[in-house]
């Protein structure tokens, strides 16, 4: 994929319609793209589109008027937070309140809640750091792209002046791949917020990517990278073991969960070789329509269950339950939100009034993350599925509805949490050495389109056979979610924030940076032994069957078994 396209498409989702829903594609397609030295420009339209001219992200000066029609309303950043953290993570909630406990659950969301409110603001202070540092003209260089100079400091500010004469000395003593920001001392730091107030913050992008290179130069990108790619793959596979199951129950077929993911994976491939996301806008309207519908139902027909006094024997709620570690990735999981935040911040026609609605939008979602699980986990106790819709009952018009509109949904969805891995992987070294075999050893053309299409068509399949094999190895949804959560959401929500706060915060309290060094701690040990016990579980897992498995071999069971005659 060259640079060109890369640049179109980008455009072609944010600029793709004013409706909130194409906003939103735009921000999500910068989660964690790793904009490196070639690529914050943005390259020249063939199209002759003037919105799409040859622009310096980096010295950038749009204007943050609360009526830019290209920016979002307060409502609609609301909308976007809520799109972007309610999932179907939700729905492996109520497993999680069975392995932790009502109580203990209820507890671990709460913390899980605040660290991650915490983490987010830790990341958002790095992010204006970063930009304070580009516009006073001390930022690394090792951050700018090749042939983009930083703006140079006025020359009546001495402190600027000194940390800029620091920062090209440093430069000539250290190789450019691995530099780290000079440290400022409390009267630059002071005058680096004055000449923030002055040439206002959020003129300029910056990713998350970027915040990873500032902190620990080319490292800290690629461990950016790492954690997006592995999340956003992970979020993928995620789907596709839910819409095998779901599909599956909702058809009353016998072929396998695995095979019905394996359908969608092949069906999935042309919407992953897209080069624009902005039509599958529609699928994204159904996902959330499905989520909101299937939410309700499921919230009924627990209420019903309990009310039942035929239901099967199901053991009542504990308050600790016996596998809270579990939960953890689960949580983190559910909560993990830290890469939308950096655009939709900047994507705000005021970006200072983000700061209610993100506390505004944890706690609505600590809510409905307190309340709808541990309801459905009182409910159905001790028979509460990993996959919460595999409780409804079966053969019943609405829950099949409920059941095919989310697989519908997320079958559209897919392509979406893919974009992020893919734009990183196609701008990584790995994806040019796949390209150039391809061309030199397998199947070169006289058009060069078709040279840059074929392989970024083969090499996106692969990643989708990537999230297959996965779902098909790893089945069990409550499992999967949740070592996902351990590992890459642990990364992005607690551990990363925390390490570039210290670095490009260093002259904060004592307290302060005990606190982060606590959180951090939090992220590792908890990611770490979430991590080994699901590695466990999911061990001495094998050889149990599912319901779908289950119900199959009633039917055969029953099938084959004579009758008795009269």
């Amino acid at each position: 994929m060259s640079r060109q396209d890369r640049g179109s498409s980008l455009d072609d989702i944010s600029n793709a319609t004013s409706s909130v829903y194409s906003r939103m594609f735009g921000m999500q397609s910068k989660i964690g793209l790793d904009i490196k030295r070639n690529h914050y420009r943005r390259m020249p339209n063939t199209s002759g589109n003037s919105d799409l001219m040859d622009v310096d992200l980096l010295t950038s000066t749009s204007q943050n008027s609360d009526d830019d029609p290209d920016k979002a309303t307060v409502a609609q950043t609301y909308f976007t937070f809520f799109k972007s953290f309610i999932g179907i993570g939700v729905l492996a909630l109520p497993y999680g309140y069975l392995l932790a406990g009502s109580v203990l659950g209820l507890f671990m969301i709460l913390i899980a809640s605040y660290t991650s409110w915490y983490c987010i603001t830790l990341l958002l202070e790095a992010r204006d750091t970063v930009e304070r540092q580009i516009h006073i003209g001390t930022v690394n260089s090792n951050v700018l792209p090749a042939g983009v100079s930083q703006l140079t400091p006025t020359t009546d500010d001495p402190d600027a002046a000194a940390i800029t004469s620091a920062t090209t000395t440093n430069n000539n003593n250290t190789d450019n791949s691995e530099q780290e920001f000079p440290k400022m001392n409390e009267s630059s730091k002071t005058n680096s917020s004055h000449h923030a107030t002055e040439t206002s913050l959020y003129t300029t992008e910056i990713s998350y990517s970027d915040i990873g290179r500032a902190a620990f130069g080319s490292k800290g990108a690629k461990i950016v990278d790492f954690a997006i790619v592995t999340a956003q793959m992970g979020f993928a596979t995620a789907y596709l073991i839910f819409i095998g199951s779901n599909v599956e129950a909702a058809l009353g077929t016998c072929i396998g969960s695995s095979s019905w993911a394996t359908i969608a994976a092949l069906l999935v491939c042309p919407l992953v070789w897209m080069r624009s996301l902005k039509k599958l806008s529609f699928g994204a309207v159904l996902a959330d329509c499905a989520i909101v519908f299937g939410l309700i139902v499921i919230f009924v027909y627990a209420f019903i269950n309990a009310s039942d006094k035929n239901r099967p024997k199901q053991e009542p709620a504990v308050a600790l339950g016996t596998s809270p570690f579990i939960f953890f990735g689960m949580a983190v999981f559910a909560f993990e939100g830290a890469g939308i935040v950096l655009p939709m911040k900047q994507s705000m026609a005021n970006p200072m009034k983000f700061k209610n609605v993100l506390r505004n939008g944890i706690v609505s979602i600590t809510i409905l993350y307190t309340i709808f699980p541990l309801v459905v986990y009182l409910c159905y106790g001790s028979v509460t599925k990993d996959m919460v819709t595999s409780n409804l009952p079966k053969n019943n018009f609405i829950v099949v509805l409920v059941e095919l509109s989310y697989s519908i949904g997320l079958y559209f969805t897919y392509p979406i949490q893919m974009w992020p891995a893919i734009q990183i992987l196609e701008g990584s070294r790995l994806y040019r050495s796949f390209t150039k075999f391809f061309n030199t050893s397998i199947k070169s053309f006289d058009n060069d389109e078709w040279n840059e299409l074929i392989p970024s068509m083969i090499f996106r399949t692969l990643l989708v056979i990537v999230t297959l094999i996965c779902a098909t190895a790893i089945p069990k949804f409550g499992t999967f979610v949740a070592i996902i959560g351990s590992i890459s959401c642990s990364l992005i929500a607690y551990i990363l924030p925390t390490l570039f706060s210290l670095i490009l915060h260093p002259n904060a309290t004592r307290n302060e940076k005990w606190i982060k060094y606590g959180m951090c701690a939090f992220g590792v040990i908890g990611g770490f032994i979430s991590f080994v016990i699901e590695i466990i579980e999911l061990f001495q897992s094998k050889g149990i069957v599912d319901d779908n498995t289950l119900r199959c071999w009633v039917n055969e069971s029953v099938a084959t078994t004579p009758s008795v005659s009269s």
